[in-house]
């Protein structure tokens, strides 16, 4: 090892502290002091590379010196080796000490010193990983497990005897076990293996900077193939074989210091071994690594953004140098037809390739051009090695204001989303080989842009390529099982490169300051025009990006049941045309936010609201449905479907004399059905709980229908929370005899459907008892906020406005999701006698944006600004407190002292 200040001042350690009379406490200084050094040096900015060797030096020191002490007798007989990343000499500050104790075929009477030795690092609290293994052990194990081999392969004596230790690195060999071609080819299956684990992306918010794609691991796998196959110690020798340039050389070890010096701040603040760059470290790791906060970023976004462009350049010259070495050692430039596409591409076997080295320099226009053929012909695999080197290289070229004034380059890009394989592996590989950064500008900014929160778990610039990728998912017919709504309505776009356009703006406008969706709607119009698009067009777009959050922030936060609603959601429609476009456009973006964020209950919100808003269009705008006439309409269809069940129609409408008007407004027609039939047949004899399964949404659908109470509110949804359900959607609806119809629609907490008929008879039992006794007080939730949420400086805000009848008050809550939330809600709401409409509730990661319809006592809007201010302080107050349980009492008290 090359001598440094801090290997100087770790031989000063050694002389101190590993001495032969020595003793545990001693050893355990040691590896202090030596840990707090390299902490100290690495806060200091001293290169990363020298501390991670350091620490392995440390560390060969402390086991050398105990393998003398206790196994010295044996030293002859047995090898001491360090294997995995302390093989290389690569040991962060809490990384595994992986070990291997190597001994001929038979055992000799050291057993009892082995286990001494091994006892001695755990006590001086060494967090090792250790195998005690013959020769033949050695070769015979790696035989079967590509891993074990790999971990051989990258192995160096420590202690003990040296001639052994080179004899199991013999018998391990590409000689006699794993040769370099199958070596490579199951490293290769592995890397492909666990990059799907990751969903075949880089950019997940919390990545695990080891094992994601674009990470030490692909950097680690090609060292190995090199080693393995080419016998070469290192990467830098690759550049002689013709495998690296210079550049590309240097720009790997570039990435791999930055990982490193993100895996050394990550394992100071985790103070642990850890791997995940989760939420919880990444404000810390930022600060260590020296990040500020700029105009629009914060530190942690501008050290995620640089993080990502790091692993996607990994990425690039991983895929070029496997694709090399597949063809070098598998002899994939063999043997294979080639034919000509044009003067400057042609197919090599499965991949195409450019004619000449000088292609893109002689025409940059081909840059463009080689994903066109990459469309028109789908079945090819992929880019060969020396073309993803020149497109590597000469992608600048194309990234001028001259190229892209040339409208014959720019209808190049029009063609590639007009053409009907063009979107899918074409678009993914331009902008993974920064091809599209160079072409478009304004997406070269958002490369790399995370989103700091739980909701959403990709960095814009995937989450967009996502969006895209399930708008061309649309037109397959494999979509029409799962999306049957999508695959009819995508039909009837003409254009679908404008609905593919406003899917790349949507989210282009973020990390600029302002409202992203006005300045992603002026940067796709300016674009459209640019190319050239008619005015319609262009306008369509514009429109798209700007309105692309309007039909789920609708569907979620608005009761469309109500006419009201959706007339004017009709009104910001206009056309069926946008209609539709919206409507594909939204569900393609909810669905790229996250795998586990769509469900059936938010597909059925949005097929309901497009089907009701289409019928709106059809209608006229100018003609809209007035609220009688929904009302009889919603009766007379009931009416049938009860008849049908042959339940009195004088029942029927006593029940319904004591209904209010808002009731039939506001209440699905299969609802009210379901919970007539329901009340009729209920015994009268307690509270009426009902469950129903909705076979649209897979939610399920708790009824109440019971005398109304102050406490009713806040005693359901309490009761619901501490059976670990998510309610989606709440509405109420008291009557003129002093009832209260409820519904509460309920998921699981992951939003999975509750499937387990034990679970649903549970919940209507705990309900059942629970409300007879609707006085009980508050009650206590025991669950604390989610510890990995106190890193996101969430603000509660209540906003107040009218709704769209003017009859209610809409109140806006955006909040941290606490626990029990609706029910701090409910309290506040029961302490100032608000009466609650209806709920909608809408979670986006670690953040609320609900929606609460509301009046006062006297059934009338809160128009009063006292009545309002004094109702946003006690929301505050319930949301914001760790004891809500406690606010009660002190409004109690303070009631008492008044009077």
């Amino acid at each position: 090892m090359v001598q440094t200040s801090i290997t100087t001042k770790i031989n000063i350690l050694n002389e101190e502290y590993l001495r032969a009379d020595s003793q545990i406490v001693d050893y355990k200084e040691y590896l202090q002091q030596a840990s707090q050094l390299l902490v100290n040096k690495f806060k200091q900015r001293t290169p990363v590379v020298e501390l991670i060797n350091t620490r392995s030096f440390s560390i060969d020191s402390l086991l050398a010196h105990l393998w003398q002490q206790i196994v010295s007798d044996f030293e002859q007989q047995l090898s001491l080796v360090a294997v995995g990343g302390y093989g290389r000499g690569e040991l962060h500050p809490h990384s595994d000490i992986d070990l291997l104790i190597l001994y001929p075929n038979r055992l000799s009477g050291f057993e009892e010193s082995i286990q001494q030795f091994i006892t001695m690092l755990w006590d001086v609290g060494l967090d090792i990983g250790h195998s005690v293994r013959s020769l033949k052990d050695c070769k015979n194990l790696a035989n079967n497990d590509i891993s074990i081999a790999t971990n051989l392969l990258e192995s160096r004596n420590i202690a003990g005897n040296t001639d052994l230790f080179l004899n199991m690195k013999e018998l391990t060999g590409p000689k006699q076990i794993w040769s370099g071609k199958s070596f490579f080819e199951a490293k290769y299956q592995e890397q492909r293996n666990r990059h799907l684990k990751f969903q075949k992306t880089s950019y997940s918010l919390e990545p695990n900077i080891k094992k994601s794609p674009g990470t030490l691991r692909d950097i680690q796998l090609i060292g190995w193939v090199a080693q393995r196959h080419f016998h070469v110690n290192n990467l830098k020798q690759l550049i002689k074989m013709g495998f690296l340039t210079t550049t590309e050389f240097m720009t790997i070890k570039k990435c791999e210091d930055f990982l490193w010096r993100v895996r050394f701040a990550l394992h100071i603040a985790a103070g642990r071994a850890e791997d995940r760059l989760l939420f919880d470290h990444q404000k810390p790791v930022a600060e260590m690594l020296g990040m500020k906060d700029g105009e629009y970023l914060t530190d942690v976004e501008r050290m995620m953004k640089r993080y990502y462009r790091v692993v996607k350049t990994i990425r690039e010259l991983n895929d070029m140098l496997l694709q090399h070495f597949s063809e070098t050692i598998l002899g994939y430039d063999t043997d294979h037809k080639i034919t000509e596409l044009d003067d400057d591409f042609q197919i090599h076997g499965q991949q195409i390739e450019i004619r000449h080295e000088n292609v893109f320099r002689d025409n940059p226009a081909c840059l463009l051009k080689l994903f066109l053929h990459l469309a028109d012909h789908p079945a090819l695999r992929g880019v060969r090695a020396p073309t993803l080197r020149r497109i590597i290289i000469d992608r600048e070229l194309i990234n001028n204001d001259v190229f892209r004034s040339k409208n014959k380059n720019k209808d190049l890009f029009l063609q590639l989303l007009r053409h009907p394989h063009g979107i899918g592996k074409p678009f993914v590989l331009m902008k993974r080989y920064g091809v599209l950064k160079a072409y478009l500008p304004s997406y070269a900014r958002i490369l790399g842009q995370m989103q700091y929160d739980l909701f959403h778990i990709y960095t814009v610039d995937e989450h967009t390529l996502f969006v895209m990728d399930n708008l061309a998912t649309f037109s397959e017919s494999k979509s029409e099982e799962v999306f049957p709504l999508c695959t009819k309505v995508i039909k009837q776009v003409k254009k679908k490169e404008l609905l593919y356009l406003s899917g790349l703006f949507h989210d282009i406008g973020k990390g600029q300051g302002g409202d992203h969706s006005d300045i992603g709607a002026d940067i796709a119009l300016d674009f459209c025009h640019n190319h050239r698009l008619n005015d319609d067009d262009s306008e369509l777009v514009s429109w798209l990006v700007k309105n692309h959050l309007v039909m789920s922030r609708t569907a979620q936060r608005k009761d469309i049941t109500d006419p009201d609603v959706i007339n004017q959601f009709a009104q910001i429609m206009g056309t069926t045309e946008r209609l539709n476009n919206l409507y594909l456009l939204t569900v393609a973006d909810i669905r790229a936010t996250s795998p586990n964020i769509w469900n059936n209950w938010k597909d059925s919100l949005l097929k309901n609201l497009y089907q009701l808003t289409y019928q709106a269009l059809d209608r006229g705008l100018e003609n809209p449905k007035k609220s009688d006439e929904a009302i009889d309409e919603a009766k007379n269809q009931v009416m049938q479907i009860l008849k049908r069940k042959r339940i009195s129609s004088n029942a029927i409408k006593k029940l319904w004399a004591y209904c209010k008007d808002d009731y039939f407004i506001r209440t699905s027609v299969e609802r009210i059905a379901w919970q007539t039939e329901e009340i009729i047949n209920h015994d009268k004899s307690g509270p009426l709980i009902s469950l129903y399964r909705q076979q649209d949404t897979d939610a399920t659908e708790v009824f109440v229908y019971m005398p109304k109470h102050a406490n009713y509110f806040t005693l359901i949804t309490t009761l619901l929370y501490e059976k670990n359900l998510s309610i989606q959607d709440a509405s109420l609806h008291s009557t003129n005899d002093g009832f209260i119809l409820g519904s509460f629609v309920i998921l699981e907490t992951d939003g999975h459907p509750i499937n387990s008929e034990r679970r649903l008879q549970s919940i209507k039992k705990n309900l059942s008892i629970n409300l007879k006794k609707p006085d009980n007080q508050f009650r206590h939730l025991k669950r604390r906020t989610p510890h990995r949420y106190s890193h996101f400086d969430i603000k509660t805000k209540v906003k107040f406005t009218l709704s769209e009848n003017g009859k209610r008050t809409l109140m806006e809550l955006d909040a941290l999701d606490k626990p029990g939330l609706l029910a701090r809600i409910g309290q506040a709401f029961r302490q100032l006698d608000v009466e609650l409409h209806s709920a909608k509730v809408v979670t986006l990661g670690e953040k609320v944006e609900d929606i609460f319809s509301i009046t006062n006592h006297k059934e009338k809007p809160l128009e009063s600004l006292d009545e309002q201010k004094q109702l946003r302080e006690l929301i505050c107050k319930y949301v914001e407190s760790e004891h809500p349980e406690n606010i009660q009492k002190s409004t109690n008290e303070k009631r008492k002292n008044d009077d």
